[in-house]
């Protein structure tokens, strides 16, 4: 299973430039990936043309300027406003895509996302932005599941289905990171002033208790720690432990997962949260890891 421990060290260490490369222009992608986003984007919803999206560079985005304006008069999914929000930051077109309504659908149709609010407004606000939202999801697993689907589109016969998985799992693990920049920025700039910390400290808290996936739960757990809370530090986290050894004994299993077992897996994720999914599924195959005091 991919190595959610880089995003934990990134933390604190990644600078913008280092972030912005997550996002490469079509030529540099590989093949099978640019193939995908390519199908994505030619498709009728707007939710999977969003996420055939996040992988593109600043020019390739631009130059689609029409197009992610179009989407988001389009749509009220909350993915793919989310994925939307970010294209729009990467190709440096925030006034288009609040011109043509984005921050407001957010409001009315996804709970204030912050995640799909924070790329369209300046980083000061996170204080006014956290109180207004009730939402911080990254949706990463509906991510997941939307490269998961294109990927198949140019699969030879017979391809296996866990490689397709860890191949999206991948994408979505590339673009969390710069996705998720606004709020490491801001959360961890020692010039915070008191509601940029305590804005921090919910977010960080509502992250951890959502349970929605490792990254944002990792996330969650490093704000708290940086804005003096008593969350735990990443060696004192017993549920990260017993996740990770929860995939890893799991993966013999994922291996040999048929097309329909692991869309059922993927549809767990995205419902159940990470957590609780690796927990449903250890319990299922008889995979033993050691209890998390914590719950």
């Amino acid at each position: 299973m991919l190595d959610r421990f880089i995003f934990a060290a990134c933390l604190l260490g990644c600078s913008t430039p280092a972030l912005a490369q997550q996002q490469v222009a079509p030529q540099g992608l590989p093949e099978p990936v640019r193939n995908a986003a390519e199908w994505m984007i030619d498709q009728s919803d707007p939710a999977v043309r969003a996420a055939g999206l996040v992988v593109l560079d600043a020019d390739a985005l631009h130059h689609r300027t029409r197009l992610i304006t179009d989407l988001v008069r389009e749509t009220t999914d909350g993915a793919a406003m989310l994925w939307l929000a970010h294209s729009c930051a990467v190709a440096e077109i925030v006034q288009e895509c609040l011109t043509a309504g984005l921050d407001d659908a957010v409001l009315e149709f996804d709970g204030g996302n912050l995640f799909a609010r924070l790329p369209l407004h300046p980083p000061e606000r996170i204080s006014t932005l956290s109180l207004e939202s009730d939402r911080e999801s990254i949706y990463y697993f509906s991510l997941v599941s939307a490269w998961y689907d294109a990927l198949a589109q140019n699969e030879p016969d017979g391809a296996n289905p866990h490689e397709r998985f860890v191949q999206a799992h991948a994408i979505a693990s590339a673009w969390a990171l710069p996705a998720l920049f606004p709020l490491i920025g801001v959360c961890t700039d020692p010039a915070a002033d008191l509601g940029t910390i305590g804005a921090c400290r919910r977010v960080g808290q509502s992250m951890t208790d959502r349970r929605e996936a490792m990254l944002s739960m990792i996330l969650g757990e490093a704000l708290q720690g940086r804005t003096g809370s008593s969350a735990p530090s990443a060696t004192e986290s017993p549920w990260r432990s017993r996740a990770e050894c929860q995939s890893r004994g799991l993966e013999p299993v994922l291996r040999s997962m048929n097309e329909q077992q692991m869309r059922d897996a993927l549809e767990m994720f995205e419902r159940r949260g990470e957590l609780e999914t690796w927990g449903h599924l250890a319990e299922l195959h008889g995979v033993d890891c050691p209890a998390s005091p914590a719950n």
